[in-house]
């Protein structure tokens, strides 16, 4: 029997904890070990920095329960109540075209990225009281998931991102 071919994978904010602990060529080397063990059958390579076993060891309960469900056409429900977002199979074509460092950078770029219709990300700064703002709109993996998210919303109907 064939293995149903999965589109996507949900990203938990717990992911995000684990890797905001990792530099950017360690958060690379761990999302392209997330992605090809959703999206890509067969064996995979294996993890050697110690540190990231540790941490794929965290995640691989909740990437093995999201998989199981979605090839059984059902959801999870218990962590659906975490906060999260949708990591999509175009998202992996693109990890797959750069180097570990730059991938880093990319999924750090997404689960950064604030929508406008919930307002900008801000950053209060406790020396000064001052606000900052970031400022994404010149990143260009910024721009894909921005239109990634907005072609989604508009086969759905919905007129927000």
């Amino acid at each position: 029997m064939e293995q149903k071919q999965l589109k996507q994978f949900t990203f938990y904010d717990l992911y995000t904890e684990l890797m905001d602990v990792l530099n950017d060529e360690e958060r690379g080397k761990l999302l392209r070990r997330m992605c090809e063990y959703m999206f890509v059958s067969g064996e995979q390579n294996e993890l050697t920095d110690k540190k990231l076993i540790y941490l794929w060891g965290n995640i691989v309960d909740y990437l093995d329960a999201d998989k199981k469900a979605q090839i059984n056409g059902k959801s999870v429900r218990v962590s659906r109540q975490m906060k999260h977002f949708t990591f999509y199979r175009n998202f992996y074509e693109a990890v797959e075209l750069m180097e570990d460092k730059q991938v880093g950078q990319y999924i750090k770029a997404i689960y950064n990225y604030d929508p406008p219709s919930r307002g900008v990300r801000r950053k209060r700064n406790s020396t000064t009281g001052g606000t900052k703002y970031r400022d994404t709109t010149g990143n260009i993996r910024y721009c894909l998931y921005t239109v990634s998210v907005k072609e989604k919303c508009n086969r759905k109907g919905n007129s927000r991102p």
